[in-house]
């Protein structure tokens, strides 16, 4: 995942962030926590990559949404548009 290009990601809260994910097929699993999210994608090939997402009043930060658009393989442009 490497080779893509996330660009600028923008600032979100954590629950519009939330939804847009789930708008791309993003499941959220068991909650282990009020804090956070623990979100998970299936990809084609069967396998499930799964993030944490920290939930909250305050924007998520860049880094950590960009890691989370990588590691659940989702594109900066799809999320973007999913924001719509």
């Amino acid at each position: 995942m490497s080779e893509m290009r996330y660009g600028r990601v923008p600032l979100r809260s954590s629950n519009q962030i939330l939804n847009a994910l789930k708008r791309l097929g993003v499941q959220e699993g068991r909650a282990r926590s009020t804090s956070h999210r623990f979100l998970f994608r299936t990809l084609p090939d069967g396998s499930k990559p799964s993030r944490p997402l920290p939930m909250g009043e305050r924007e998520v930060p860049r880094g950590t949404l960009r890691a989370i658009l990588e590691g659940l393989e989702i594109s900066l442009e799809d999320f973007l548009e999913a924001l719509r």
